[in-house]
């Protein structure tokens, strides 16, 4: 999708300003989907190093979620003091010496210590992104959050991807550490080309305010597809290798093939949330992403594995974006406090989901613990069909800004 303002006033001036800004934008979703996918592949070789039972790497997994909660309203602040641009090269930073020590920590609180850092890092980085994707939609006046999310799966494709890549022709874990640490060196300078000033002139309130009514709904259906989308990032290499039989070099081509069809239906998903809808196109994708992890979690194939994670991704592809932009349509809350009321308990599905998730494997098996995640995402598919009761209809905004 390109930007479209040539028939809205806004001037030469104003159309190459937006220009500029979705491109920077692009960037930033692309380098947050790199770095956050590069721990997949490694997930499994972590606990064969560490000796770590189902159980054990689930309270690991803990580590960068509660990193991530705990620096998330500090962003905000952060954001609205200094600026996205410069809070987001500092935050991205950051994770360059977490990376060598995700590949080669050889003590379990080394590994927690830096999987916090990681995670911290992480969440301001996802503030500061989707705070910007809101302020272009603003300043635009039409849907972009699905196709920016496109580019940060397609980061999350190229860092899960490239890793499994390398470490199938045995290049050691730190010369993959390494090759990530280029990859953002790369691209990271390209956010000078984002916006140095406040992305907002409006002042956030200060404090977390606890969500209500409809807010909470879609918060907990954020939480599920959270859940669902860390338990195959975290979950994933692990359920291939020890389920499945797939090497461990191998094994994060399961998160790579997720990662394809989410950025896929991302790109596309504005247009298809245009023509359908987006309770149609929610519900539906609830109903995909149960049938396909109920395919990769109950089938003894390879193949068929493989295919309910790529499943999964086509049908959680639009799921988030639809909920953070109808959180922003909901009566009784301002728009930017159910956006962050919405988030967090999504990224709280991050935090918990993988635990959860660790502790049931631990007590079952995991492929009944990821045919547990298949039924969750059934029942927000069926509350998603009364969705269209407490949600407003999405009103063009003004392309001037």
């Amino acid at each position: 999708m390109e930007l479209d303002l040539r028939t809205a006033a806004v001037g030469t001036a104003g159309w190459t300003a937006l220009r500029r800004l979705v491109w920077a934008t692009r960037a930033m979703f692309l380098l947050c989907g790199v770095v956050a996918a590069s721990w997949a592949p490694l997930v499994p070789y972590a606990q064969n190093r560490l000796a770590l039972n189902n159980g054990q790497l689930g309270l690991l997994l803990l580590a960068p979620g509660c990193g991530s909660l705990l620096a998330m309203p500090l962003s905000g602040w952060l954001i609205a003091r200094y600026g996205s641009r410069q809070v987001l090269q500092v935050a991205f930073a950051l994770t360059i010496p977490c990376l060598p020590l995700l590949a080669l920590a050889g003590r379990t609180w080394l590994l927690a210590l830096a999987l916090a850092v990681f995670g911290a890092a992480l969440g301001t980085v996802a503030v500061g992104v989707n705070d910007q994707a809101a302020e272009v939609e603003r300043r635009s006046g039409r849907p972009w959050m699905s196709s920016f999310h496109a580019f940060f799966s397609g980061g999350a494709l190229l860092g899960a991807g490239s890793i499994s890549l390398l470490l199938g022709r045995h290049l050691p874990l730190w010369g993959c550490s390494l090759a990530v640490i280029a990859l953002i060196g790369l691209l990271l300078p390209l956010l000078r080309f984002g916006p140095g000033a406040r992305p907002s002139a409006v002042t956030a309130p200060a404090g977390f305010v606890l969500p209500r009514g409809a807010v909470l709904v879609l918060g907990v259906m954020c939480f599920v597809a959270f859940m669902a989308e860390g338990a195959t990032l975290d979950w994933s290499a692990v359920f291939m290798r020890t389920s499945r039989g797939m090497s461990m070099a191998h094994a994060g081509y399961a998160y790579a093939g997720f990662s394809v069809t989410m950025a896929l239906g991302r790109w596309f998903g504005d247009r298809l949330v245009d023509r359908l809808g987006p309770q149609t196109v929610l519900v539906v994708g609830g109903a995909l992403g149960a049938a396909g992890l109920c395919l990769a979690a109950t089938v003894n194939s390879i193949p068929l594995s493989l295919l309910g994670f790529v499943m999964l991704g086509a049908a959680l592809s639009n799921v988030v974006p639809i909920l953070l932009s109808s959180a922003s349509r909901t009566a009784g809350m301002a728009a930017s406090q159910a956006i962050a009321a919405t988030s967090t308990l999504g990224y709280a599905g991050l935090l918990v989901g993988p635990a959860m998730i660790g502790s049931f494997a631990h007590c079952t098996s995991l492929p009944a613990a990821l045919a547990g995640v298949a039924l969750l995402l059934l029942l927000m598919a069926v509350n998603g069909l009364m969705m269209g009761r407490w949600i407003r209809p999405a009103a063009r905004a003004d392309a001037t800004g």
